[in-house]
């Protein structure tokens, strides 16, 4: 298992599997329309842990600490983030 860590605050997720479910559970807003504007997160460590960006995530624009909750997947380990 996986794990998202926002503050002193922590959800799992499976290996291999998109984030948005944790990051809900954390409190990031994920009313997401074909612009992605409320999903953005920030990677404040573990980067290595998530998988290449998604398509979306490209055409977005998004770099190494800039990702989309909606998108994001984690391989396995932990990542910090906040948005």
């Amino acid at each position: 298992m996986a794990s998202v860590i926002m503050g002193e605050r922590r959800a799992q997720v499976k290996d291999g599997r998109e984030i948005r479910d944790a990051c809900k559970a954390l409190g990031v807003p994920l009313e997401c329309d074909d612009h992605h504007h409320t999903c953005h997160i920030e990677i404040l460590e573990g980067a290595e842990n998530l998988a290449a960006h998604s398509e979306i995530e490209e055409k977005e624009g998004m770099d190494t600490t800039h990702r989309l909750a909606c998108q994001c997947v984690i391989r396995k380990g932990n990542i910090k983030i906040t948005f």
